[in-house]
């Protein structure tokens, strides 16, 4: 067990598998006899009981619901790296077992040759790759005395690390090291402490049984409990060190740290971490950096200059709300390839795009500012605020292969797949489309769609922001010729709008049971669905044909094959897949078995 004067405040615990941070203690509470015990905040909001106060005294600060206590005998020091290491890859004693979901029960099972693996992995220094997440590796005091000479991926997630002085100590016996993950702990800001190479002892686990059993009889009275995340304690030490932290952060000498020169990954999602009091010097070499999480409202001014050879940037669920000052930071990475912005409160792209034509004629009207960068192929910025058809045309400037941008206002209202098809259309480099392959089929039905559309009175605000100077249609019409072009109404041409978007198309039938029947030229609205079509054919062929059975192929003018509509097709328009004059063969659907 843990003496509990080796626990600080803002230790790191685990507690009943919950993430926690010591804010008070130890200490004995009243009337819970010479018992010792822990004030903590759950990182989870709502796990917690009260906001600090116990028996109408405010013990330490945090949100209501999110504070405990716990008994300090029920808390154990934590794993040093080594002895996390030499717990997982050469404990033989660990009992293996298979878990029948089924029957909810389980059964031990032998491990043949356990011992082989055992000797193997035990030569961890060896390893090209070791993975201990949530192995409770905390901030012990430990000095790197081991060496891993081919060591090159490391997962340190879900632990117990606060420290970079703790990761210094661990890196610098890894010189191959190309990728580091600390998803899930919480680093702290640099403090002077942490110029020496060593972390202190802080960091702690906790066993299976957690202790709250203290009451609380008037933790409501006198609450003077902030909103705020971090304890005071840990306020003012984040104030102290606030005017110091930029030289820190950028200049390894008062770091009294190596820097990983090897590193190329470093994923530091969940951590907290803030560019104050962020070592970048000690990763001058990085070429992936994740952030997911950590609730950063801008790309600082300085990043581009700490990591000039950034090809990857992970930044999914911050609080990023302004795209000049992001996209200035993002022109000055040369580098960058894949940038992940989803999640963020990004709103549309505030520039007349109908009024910008080519890339030059915006550095004319310095709105350079207002492009993704050249070197750019991968992008998202799904879960953001993007609702109008302008950003389209915006995101359409560059030659991206990859864009997602599902879950945002613009594809809601039973928009989502025209917005993907006049993406493809618009975008003949994009070769996935929110997560998904992009197939030839597909690309050339949403082009043809598009030019459908080109000419269509009802939609022409739309097409006139997407596509102003109608570059992409005559790329298009290039490719495919006109399409089906929509007429526009004039007061002596009669008719209306519904029946100048008639498609005539012939019905051949090929099914056996309809084979003798004579083929049939109708005119059927463009907008009507496959499944529409299906139910017109049923009734125009005697009924004989089920449309549940039925298998509709298409041949446009012009096509030497026919396209064949499956059944995940039937939700979509006619005018997605025909042309005017196209021929629809109607078979009948082979069910196997």
């Amino acid at each position: 067990m843990v003496v509990a004067c080796n626990i600080d405040v803002g230790t790191r615990l685990c507690v009943g598998g919950a993430y926690v941070t010591v804010r008070w203690g130890p200490d004995v509470l009243p009337g819970q006899g010479n018992e010792q015990w822990f004030g903590i905040e759950y990182d989870e909001a709502g796990r917690g009981k009260h906001n600090g106060v116990h028996n109408g005294i405010q013990r330490f600060v945090c949100p209501e619901k999110s504070g405990s206590f716990v008994k300090v005998a029920k808390v154990s020091a934590p794993l040093d790296f080594q002895r996390a290491l030499e717990e997982k890859y050469t404990d033989e004693n660990i009992p293996l077992e298979f878990h029948d979901h089924a029957k909810a029960r389980s059964r031990p099972i032998e491990f043949v040759g356990r011992e082989q693996v055992v000797e193997r992995l035990g030569a961890f220094q060896s390893q090209g790759e070791i993975n201990l997440s949530e192995a409770s590796v905390g901030d012990a005091s430990w000095r790197n005395c081991l060496e891993f000479p081919n060591l090159q991926r490391l997962s340190l997630d879900w632990n117990l690390i606060t420290r970079w002085a703790t990761l210094h100590s661990i890196y610098t016996g890894c010189p191959k090291l190309e990728f580091l993950s600390l998803t899930g702990n919480r680093l702290r800001l640099l403090h002077d402490d942490d110029t020496s190479c060593a972390g202190s002892a802080s960091g702690m686990s906790v066993e299976n049984e957690v202790a709250d059993d203290a009451p609380s009889t008037q933790e409501s009275q006198g609450s003077s409990a902030s909103d705020t995340r971090i304890s005071a304690t840990e306020e003012a030490s984040r104030a102290a060190s606030s005017s110091s932290s930029s030289d820190i952060s950028n200049n390894i000498s008062l770091l009294n740290m190596r820097p990983c020169l090897s590193l190329k990954a470093l994923v530091l999602n969940q951590t907290g971490v803030r560019w104050e009091g962020f070592p970048a010097a000690l990763f001058p070499n990085l070429e992936e950096l994740h952030l997911r999480g950590n609730g950063w409202t801008e790309v600082p001014s300085e990043l581009p200059d700490r990591f000039p050879a950034l090809r990857h940037l992970q930044l999914e669920d911050n609080l990023i709300a302004a795209w000049p000052p992001l996209l200035q930071q993002f022109r000055r990475l040369t580098l960058l390839r894949h940038v992940d912005l989803s999640g963020n409160q990004l709103p549309d792209v505030n520039v007349d795009v109908a009024g910008v034509g080519e890339v030059e004629r915006e550095e004319d009207k310095g709105q350079t500012t207002f492009l993704l960068p050249e070197s750019l192929t991968s992008f998202s910025v799904a879960r953001n605020r993007i609702a109008e058809w302008r950003t389209v045309a915006w995101l359409a400037k560059r030659p991206l292969k990859s864009l997602v941008v599902q879950e945002n206002p613009l594809a809601a209202s039973g928009q989502a797949q025209a917005l993907r098809q006049i993406l493809i259309a618009v975008m003949p480099s994009v070769m996935r489309l929110n997560a998904s392959e992009i197939t030839s089929r597909e690309r050339a039905n949403a082009e043809r769609l598009f030019l459908s559309l080109a000419g269509n009175a009802s939609i022409a605000e739309v097409m006139c922001v997407v596509d102003p100077a109608e570059k992409h249609r005559k790329r298009l019409e290039a490719i495919h010729g006109e399409g089906l072009v929509y007429q526009q109404n004039s007061g002596h041409a009669g008719g209306s709008a519904f029946g100048a978007s008639l498609l005539e198309v012939r019905l051949q039938p090929v099914a056996g049971c309809i084979l003798d029947l004579p083929a049939l030229t109708k005119k059927v609205p463009g907008t009507l669905s496959v499944e529409g079509v299906k139910a017109f054919c049923h009734n125009c062929f005697q009924k004989r044909l089920p449309a549940k059975k039925m298998r509709l192929s298409v041949v446009n003018p012009g096509d030497p094959v026919s396209t064949v509509l499956q059944q995940e097709d039937d939700p979509r328009e006619l005018c997605f897949y025909a042309q005017n004059g196209a021929e629809i063969q109607i078979d009948e659907l082979e069910i196997a078995g």
